[in-house]
């Protein structure tokens, strides 16, 4: 089975495709995609864009998803 981590950072946005195998977990594919760094520049939009182009590269009936919320936005 194949997993995709991404993780959506201030300054960029990670990609992370992993598999297990008999021998563990594998790190198949890990791509970077910078932020624009203008501050006049609606980087929410740039992350939606990157990941509506990111999603047809995946099957959706194969998809288990996951959610990690950063610590100070949980109660």
């Amino acid at each position: 089975m194949k997993s995709v981590g991404i993780d959506i950072g201030s300054h960029s946005i990670k990609i992370a495709e992993v598999i297990q195998t008999n021998k563990g977990t594998v790190v198949t594919s890990f791509r970077e995609h910078v932020l624009g760094q203008n501050p006049a520049y609606d980087s929410e939009l740039e992350i939606l864009e990157y990941l509506r182009n990111l999603v047809p590269q995946y099957p959706i009936d194969q998809w288990k998803i996951t959610l990690a919320l950063r610590q100070e936005k949980v109660s």
